[in-house]
């Protein structure tokens, strides 16, 4: 992007204050340990299985919401913490996905 006369510094200080504002927002929302497990598990997640940046962005974001979702309808149902048990669902999903997953 250099290159071709864009101003990268920019758009490279714009994203540093959007993620930092997220994170900052989402650990009074939800905690250190999910914010953890927001950040790593996703990216952990496609990391062998995306050809391209787009496809890892995409799988990650696939990921997190439907292991997400399912665990914050379990934490609601059995009546649960949901931050903990968004995180088991994350992890067990990664964990499962890394074990039936063909190596390359």
């Amino acid at each position: 992007a250099k290159f071709y006369g864009v101003k990268t510094h920019i758009i490279r200080l714009l994203v540093l204050v959007l993620v930092s504002t997220v994170v900052v927002s989402a650990l009074k929302l939800a905690g250190v340990i999910v914010m953890g497990a927001f950040l790593v598990l996703p990216g952990a997640f496609s990391k062998g299985r995306a050809k391209s940046l787009l496809s890892a962005i995409v799988q990650s974001l696939v990921f997190n919401f439907v292991f997400s979702f399912f665990g914050f309808l379990t934490a609601y149902y059995f009546d649960l913490p949901p931050g903990p048990t968004i995180v088991l669902f994350l992890f067990t999903g990664f964990i499962g996905s890394t074990l039936f997953t063909r190596k390359k």
